[in-house]
């Protein structure tokens, strides 16, 4: 073994917690970066696997009617792989002891598979025949309510209650993520559920005998997506249907004519723009954003780890590098002698790393696909995002180990051999600013006067603590701000306690009776429909809810905090709406019904509300059904009850009414809500872990650094007389006022990570400000204290240890 490198191992030792806590920097960077994007890539790729195995369609054609010869002129077209009609309809569900479900049914083939959208069945089995009283449950649905096969479900048609016997449970590539519609993505399975019956049944049932109001279609691939829509569209022109939008580019001016005419219209929703597809697609992007911006934030942090430890080390050992340049050693040996210290550590922790890698992609793919409904999953250990997580990290040690290499290589014998001048005892600046410090006791002066005295050593001290504390803060900052936001939705936003959806539009006076139920505070009509918003070629499909003027519990506020109130004079858009469009205060917007032609308007924008989820419109209840041409109507009815959930009478009595769809109360909402936000929980709780144990190794590192180089200080110190309690005491003092100073620059820098983090979350579904309670400041910097207390320890016990007679001796005999 040659003297340099035998040198490498004894200087390795000598340092090991300096190093090993570099090394663990690095590692928690490759494995972060390896587990994070290998289950990004692995989610991705069971999507795509799912949807292709599956049949997923590229295009739904909603129409308000098509016969069957209009799907097989569709599916005969060039280009198109298959179609299928079907019928889509909500339905209330009575299933007792609950408040009312509104379901979702779909017809499907008795043939297994479809030639569009197949089911995956996780219990029981399919139908027994065509006309067969069966249904099938989504299973998040029935998982949720307690279904399995053998049991019997009840549609409600009027006044009668129909069963269905549940024969198997599925998952469908169309509801890996369940949505209602692209306004509403977060359905409670309380209030929400996905059925499945057989197509003639189903036909039966609603007695569209061979008409169906969806026409899946799946294409060739390299199909003409615009040739074909255009072809579709003349197909059914033939069937009376004027005009097939997608996300609907028609002029206000055209949907008039059309409603004129007496025409019907039809949209074509695109696979990027179903919803569930959507949501997924948001989510993942999210999560892309997220598995880079983390691990380079930790690799970073690695490399000033490494950087710091090695410069101080190579200014330590100046004498042995003139020594060695004496000795005939090139400048090249040097420069891979000390450069030997960034691979070991980089090849260590891209070994522990991997590994760590390995098991955090095999936990989140367990725990994401634990929770969201994914058919067919192609998870595999993703040797080539393993190989670039290495290379980074190996590649991040290097770099940092470069800089402080090369300035070693390049001394000078004469130079290097010299010792460096020591600090002027000047007093520092903080003094003459504030003379009172001057007459403090030595315990406080000596440390004050350190601090300022190495300056650059007491910057990499307080920006260790800064970076730290960062990383922390900006971890934490997920938890508050989707606290926050879901506070706001069901403490600010919503202030009813339970929300009674109709089946069907009926009459708002409905409200005036359900408020004199006992149990029932208030009862206030809404009205929500489908719309879709457009300005200057941009479109977006949402909801336009209409809410009484005055007195409504569904309050409003402007981004700035200040409550507001819809108003005759124009629309109301929020925030997530607004940026998508591109729109301000004062612009005009297309609004166009996502059904039928009446209702389309044009009006301007009067303000801008804030509502984390979706990106809803909102004007006077008044409005809304002048708009359909339909006074006096409503979708639904906004109640305040006593004790917020009410009793099991009152729940009885308001599911019993004829308009009853399904009731859902904010309080079951909330914690759907809660529980749907588990998973990201899990996630962040990961990424804040990590957070920690890189700022403990950062600051561990710091102080280390800072206590071996001051050896020779401290050992005269004890020479002189000060007690090991009285050092003990100084070097805590020092540690903890760089620490302060740290905080002070890790509070607004931790703040600004954060806001760059939390752009990942934001999208056209979601809108989640940017949040950090006092709490969590005032947690976090006490956090950072602590740690930075308990790296002292071994650093104090290195300063019992010292051998103050080799210690105090010159460093150059």
């Amino acid at each position: 073994m040659g003297k340099l490198r035998l040198q490498l191992l004894r200087d390795l030792a000598v340092h090991k917690w300096q190093f090993g806590a570099a090394t663990l920097v690095v590692a928690l960077g490759v494995a972060l970066f390896g587990g994070a994007y290998s289950s990004y890539q692995n989610l991705k790729a069971s999507y795509a696997y799912s949807y292709q195995r599956l049949a997923m369609a590229d295009y739904w054609l909603l129409v308000d009617e098509a016969p069957e010869r209009a799907v097989s002129e569709i599916g005969a077209l060039p280009g198109v792989a298959a179609a299928e009609g079907r019928i889509v309809r909500e339905v209330p569900l009575h299933i007792p002891g609950s408040a009312g479900v509104l379901a979702r049914v779909i017809s499907v083939p008795q043939e297994r598979p479809a030639s569009a959208i197949d089911l995956v069945l996780v219990e029981g089995s399919f139908f027994s025949g065509p006309q067969a009283r069966e249904v099938l449950l989504e299973r998040k649905f029935a998982n949720f309510q307690g279904f399995r096969p053998g049991d019997t479900i009840h549609f409600k048609k009027g006044n009668e209650r129909i069963p269905f016997k549940v024969v198997g449970v599925v998952i469908s590539p169309e509801y890996i993520w369940v949505t209602k519609s692209a306004a509403e993505m977060f359905p409670s399975p309380r209030a929400f559920g996905v059925v499945f019956l057989p197509q003639e049944r189903a036909e039966a049932f609603f007695g569209s005998q061979g008409r169906y109001n969806e026409i899946l279609v799946r294409l060739e691939p390299g199909a003409d997506r615009e040739v074909l829509l255009a072809q579709m569209g003349q197909v059914l022109r033939s069937y009376h249907i004027a005009r097939l939008s997608q996300r609907d580019t028609a002029e206000v001016g055209e949907s008039r004519r059309d409603a004129i005419r007496g025409y019907r219209v039809g949209e074509a929703v695109a696979l990027k723009d179903q919803p569930s597809n959507k949501m997924l697609e948001m989510d993942l992007e999210s999560f892309h954003q997220l598995s880079l911006m983390f691990p380079v934030m930790f690799l970073a942090a690695a490399a000033m780890a490494i950087y710091t430890v090695l410069s101080r080390l190579i200014q330590g050992q100046r004498p042995q590098i003139g020594l060695m340049v004496a000795m005939g050693y090139s400048r090249g040996q040097i420069l891979g002698h000390y450069l030997g210290f960034a691979l070991v550590v980089g090849l260590l922790g891209v070994a522990v790393g991997t590994g760590g890698g390995i098991l955090l992609g095999i936990y989140i793919g367990d725990m994401y696909s634990g929770f969201v409904n994914i058919p067919l999953r192609d998870f595999q250990v993703r040797g080539d995002i393993l190989a670039v997580g290495a290379g980074a990290g190996l590649g991040v040690s290097l770099l940092a180990g470069l800089v402080p290499a090369w300035a070693a290589a390049g001394l000078r014998p004469a130079v290097a051999m010299r010792p460096s001048a020591p600090a002027l005892g000047r007093r520092p600046p903080v003094e003459a600013l504030f003379p009172f410090l001057a007459r403090l006791s030595y315990t406080w002066k000596i440390p004050l006067r350190n601090i300022f005295r190495n300056p650059r050593r007491s910057f990499y001290t307080a920006a260790g603590v800064a970076v730290g504390l960062a990383l922390i803060l900006s971890s934490a900052s997920f938890f508050d701000a989707f606290h926050s936001a879901i506070d706001l939705e069901f403490n600010g936003i919503r202030q009813y306690d339970a929300q009674l959806s109709f089946a069907q539009l009926d009459s708002a006076l409905v409200s005036r009776k359900v408020a004199s139920y006992p149990g029932v505070s208030s009862s206030q009509p809404l009205l929500q429909l489908p719309y879709r918003v457009l300005s200057e070629g941009k479109s977006k499909t949402t909801l336009i809810l209409g809410l009484p003027e005055m007195g409504s519990p569904y309050r409003l506020f402007t981004p700035e905090g200040k409550a507001i109130a819809p108003s005759p004079e124009g629309i109301l858009l929020t925030r997530v709406l607004q940026e998508e469009l591109g729109v301000k205060v004062g612009d005009t917007v297309s609004l166009q019904p996502v059904a039928g032609v009446v209702g389309a308007t044009r009006m301007p924008v009067v303000g801008i509300v804030e509502q984390p989820v979706g990106g809803m419109a909102f004007l006077p209840l008044r409005s809304v059904q002048d708009l359909m041409r339909q006074p006096g109507v409503a979708t639904g009815l906004m109640l305040e009850l006593e004790g917020h959930e009410g009793d099991a009478g009152l729940r009885q009595r308001l599911y019993d009414l004829p308009q009853t769809a399904a009731i859902n109360f904010m309080t079951e909402q909330r914690r759907f809500l809660d529980d749907l936000l588990a998973l990201m929980w899990g996630f962040i709780g990961v990424m804040l872990a990590f957070g920690a144990a890189l700022a403990a190794a950062i600051v561990f590192n710091t102080i280390m650094v800072n206590t071996t180089e001051r050896r020779r200080e401290i050992a005269t110190l004890r020479t002189i007389g000060l007690s090991q309690g009285r050092i003990f005491l100084m070097a805590t003092i020092e540690n903890l006022l760089l620490g302060l100073a740290g905080i002070a620059l890790g509070l607004p820098l931790g703040y600004v990570m954060a806001v760059n983090f939390m752009k990942a979350y934001q999208g056209d579904l979601m809108s989640i400000s940017v949040v950090l309670l006092p709490r969590t400041f005032i947690l976090a910097a006490a956090g950072i204290l602590l740690v930075l207390l308990l790296s002292q320890i071994p650093a104090l016990r290195l300063i019992q240890r010292l051998d103050l007679a080799a210690e105090v001796k010159d460093w150059n005999s």
